[in-house]
């Protein structure tokens, strides 16, 4: 089932106003969207969880290497 358009575009905003790239607006939606159309496995969610945690930026992450 797609998702609402409304949602998307929250999500989407969201994302830009946190300073976040489109990456992780999109990785999201994906998550979800795969959510409302089948029952996902552990491992499913785990690569998604995965896939959104490696998209996020955090500040000042650069300045740990």
């Amino acid at each position: 089932m797609a998702l609402d358009t409304a949602l998307a575009g929250a999500l989407k905003a969201a994302a830009k106003e946190a300073g976040q790239p489109d990456a992780v607006a999109n990785r999201l939606l994906a998550w979800l969207t795969n959510m409302s159309d089948s029952e996902l496995s552990r491992d499913a969610r785990g690569q998604f969880y995965d896939d959104v945690r490696q998209a996020v930026l955090l500040p000042g992450a650069d300045d740990a290497d």
